[in-house]
């Protein structure tokens, strides 16, 4: 009997040993696996990161070129820039790269100035890595604004003096599926102290709609959205539903502040490099 019992204890020892055994070359299987997929991970990553290092550098050696070339031969990709003070050109002109619609990818904001108002421009330029090469994306006057989600507010060049210190401007919107920007509205604003200055010579028509302006922040929005009908460009807004669709085309995104450069071979051969 107490063999007996001493052959079940050794049984029992001897299977829960096993087990234990089993269970920990299991943990150490499950860590080698995990191991594995880590190591997998990491070089699908530093794949990754290489082909997109290789496309990034591809990307700046087309917008190194384009500015290039337009301190070498006073051309510009699409614009066909010859200027007799061109010199001058050259010199005031300048231009920025930055992620201007949030893709993760750069883009070229070049803005000629050529000493005359009505004549300064702004020009972006991306780049399509199917084709190979960049292309002229968006044009306007000189000073675009850029909001984070691509949309950009394109100021007129000469000023309404009916709207104060706010400055006239046409809102485009990128079309995500086609690359391309579209017109959504153009706004203008009616600021109080202009009128107070010149309605002696308003008729009552032209008077500042004070009803209107409920926030009392002296300004009034007029929106022409660009859909066909006069009635929405006569209409006076207050800031809260300006702002309300405004923000209905820049989802509410701030205005990027990106740094221009002027364009000199030092600050092109700079294009791409890590700060």
């Amino acid at each position: 009997m107490m063999y007996r019992n001493k052959l079940i204890l050794l049984l029992v020892t001897s299977t829960l040993i096993t087990a234990c055994g089993m269970k920990q070359i299991t943990d150490v299987s499950d860590d080698n696996e995990n191991e594995k997929v880590e190591v997998q991970s990491e070089v699908v990553e530093k794949e990754v990161e290489e082909e997109n290092a290789g496309q990034k550098e591809e990307m700046y050696a087309a917008y190194r070129e384009i500015l290039t070339n337009f301190l070498e031969s006073s051309e510009l990709l699409d614009i066909g820039v010859t200027e007799p003070e061109i010199e001058t050109i050259k010199k005031d002109s300048l231009f920025a790269v930055f992620d201007q619609d949030g893709d993760g990818y750069d883009e070229l904001a070049f803005r000629y100035d050529d000493g005359v108002i009505a004549g300064m421009q702004e020009h972006v330029y991306d780049y399509d890595f199917e084709k190979h090469t960049a292309y002229l994306k968006f044009s306007g006057f000189y000073g675009l604004d850029y909001y984070e989600n691509g949309a950009i507010a394109d100021g007129i060049s000469h000023g309404n003096f009916k709207a104060g210190d706010f400055w006239p401007y046409t809102l485009y919107v990128i079309n995500k599926d086609t690359n391309k920007y579209e017109e959504k509205g153009f706004v203008d604003a009616y600021c109080v102290d202009f009128y107070e200055s010149e309605k002696e010579f308003m008729t009552e028509e032209d008077a500042f709609p004070f009803d209107v302006d409920k926030d009392g922040n002296g300004y009034v929005y007029y929106i022409d959205k660009n859909d066909g009908s006069d009635e929405d460009r006569e209409t006076p807004l207050d800031d809260d539903e300006y702002q309300a669709w405004l923000t209905s085309f820049t989802d509410g995104t701030k205005i990027i502040e990106p740094d221009f450069y002027h364009i000199t071979e030092e600050y092109i051969s700079n294009i791409g490099k890590k700060n």
